[in-house]
């Protein structure tokens, strides 16, 4: 097997497996976003700046996600289908995904900073307010931020395979000489 057919399973594999870490980010994104949700609905408003930003954190990183993967699935597959080389595209989704990096560390760092508001506010006392939250959608909500850092650190790696296995996406000697052979023909 050439080096560029193992670089280019290097890049899927490892794309595939981000996908799966990112969308289980996702999938707990968008479900501590519904819990707090639900929640605030039934809650006094006295501190709805700090449930609006948890709100956000949960949301925007989900759909920042999903779109991440969409792009970056498509461009990949553009690319290692015609091998066009790295152009604008690939270039695109390589500095996207730092961007991804900070996106996901940002929305970490925003739940784990209202972690003990969360608590004490859904947790500790749910029947005054009248919410359905507990013990679970704490371990939901401590899940979420845990997972953007795990998000944070495979968008991290994803970069660095994008940068320093740009053959993945190239055309090999042997795919020239192949597609030369084949136009003298």
């Amino acid at each position: 097997m050439c080096v560029c057919m193992r670089s280019r399973m290097c890049l899927w594999v490892f794309w595939i497996i981000m996908a799966v870490v990112t969308g289980c980010y996702c999938a707990l994104s968008l479900l501590t976003f519904s819990n707090t949700f639900k929640a605030y609905d039934v809650s006094p408003n006295s501190e709805s700046e700090s449930i609006r930003a948890i709100l956000a954190a949960a949301f925007f990183g989900s759909v920042m996600v999903f779109l991440y993967l969409f792009v970056s699935f498509c461009t990949l597959l553009g690319k290692t289908i015609f091998r066009s080389g790295a152009g604008f595209t690939y270039g695109f989704i390589t500095s996207s995904s730092i961007h991804m990096a900070m996106m996901c560390l940002l929305c970490g760092l925003v739940l784990i900073g209202f972690k003990e508001d969360v608590v004490s506010k859904f947790e500790d006392d749910p029947k005054k307010l009248g919410t359905e939250w507990g013990k679970i959608d704490t371990q939901a909500y401590k899940a979420t931020f845990s997972m953007a850092f795990v998000s944070t650190l495979m968008y991290l790696i994803f970069f660095g395979i994008l940068v320093f296995d740009k053959g993945a996406v190239q055309k090999n000697d042997a795919d020239v000489a192949k597609i030369e052979a084949s136009s003298k023909a």
